[in-house]
């Protein structure tokens, strides 16, 4: 395969700058580059089938929507417009990041913004979310623990919470990434949680 520019998958060759991380390089992706996305959706499903790593450190909210773009699981039918209110607790004085989930034509999306009448909203640390979606963490034990917090229609997060956690199932060929808060950090929990 030929070299390929960051020019040419970004759409300008200038820097955007990261609110949360203003000195981590990011570009806006072009069409093409924007493309690459089947290929990362590929990866990520190719890497959930292999053997669990054994990280630790935590998901920032862009990471973690991220990853459940990446391994967003088919869905049989609508689901309302849902809040996800996510932050970093791993900072002092962490921002609140705003997300929409919906499904468009039996896809899972997640976007940046507010949901429009959500039925539910969840307002979470990022990485005990992605431990609740990747890492099997119950929603009901973060609750508990103050990691995680749903107000509204209740069933509608869980119907999202069954969703990523069946598209695990190796045996269908898919999994999910099962990222960076399974087991393995030095003081021997899962992960980083709140509470």
């Amino acid at each position: 395969m030929p070299f390929v520019s960051l020019v040419a998958l970004a759409a300008r060759p200038e820097q955007v700058t990261l609110t949360e991380q203003p000195h981590t390089r990011a570009y806006a992706a072009t069409w093409w580059g924007q493309g690459l996305e089947t290929v990362l959706v590929a990866l990520g499903q190719w890497y959930a089938t292999g053997p669990d790593p054994d990280t630790c450190g935590g998901m920032t909210p862009d990471a973690t929507v991220l990853a459940m773009r990446t391994m967003a699981p088919p869905v049989l039918a609508d689901l309302p417009p849902i809040a996800l209110h996510l932050f970093d607790a791993r900072r002092s004085d962490p921002p609140v990041h705003r997300y929409h989930l919906t499904t468009v034509d039996r896809t899972l999306t997640i976007q940046v913004g507010f949901a429009p009448q959500p039925v539910a909203t969840v307002t979470a640390d990022s990485t005990v979310w992605s431990d609740i979606l990747f890492g099997g963490l119950p929603l009901t034990d973060a609750e508990r623990t103050g990691g995680v917090h749903v107000t509204g229609d209740r069933d509608a997060i869980v119907r999202v919470v069954g969703l990523y956690l069946t598209g695990q199932r190796p045996t269908s060929g898919y999994g999910n990434l099962g990222i960076a808060t399974t087991t393995g950090c030095a003081d021997g929990r899962r992960g980083v949680h709140a509470g």
